[in-house]
């Protein structure tokens, strides 16, 4: 799947994947009509439901301040998310996220970051 077209849970399993972790399917509860969600297996061994990277600051934000992400506002109407935007002046390699919402923006340019172009989900 392309990085630069990630939206929602399809972002969401993507920036966990980048983080490193470990995703499963699980049943949301007990029953045979239960919907299966996508859960994170931390290092604890626990299972903990997939963050909302896509949608929710407060998760995203510690994301884009570890990894220096930049947010610029495009004439266009459209954000652009730039990892190592330092580097961009002095030539060297940076990844880059677009979207109208500068967060969506600043999720794909993580995980450009580490898949580049293309990532496969599970």
């Amino acid at each position: 799947m392309k990085t630069a077209t990630l939206t929602g849970a399809d972002l969401n399993r993507a920036v966990a994947m980048a983080r490193g972790h470990a995703l499963e399917q699980q049943p949301r509860r007990i029953g045979p009509d239960s919907p299966m969600v996508w859960v994170v297996r931390a290092g604890d061994g626990g299972l903990y439901e997939l963050p909302n990277y896509a949608g929710d600051i407060a998760v995203a934000w510690p994301i884009m301040k570890e990894h220096k992400i930049d947010l610029e506002y495009q004439k266009n109407g459209i954000w652009a998310g730039c990892e190592a935007c330092m580097n961009r002046y002095g030539g060297g390699e940076y990844a880059l996220g677009n979207d109208d919402d500068p967060q969506i923006a600043a999720m794909r340019c993580f995980v450009a970051s580490v898949y580049g172009d293309d990532v496969e989900l599970p």
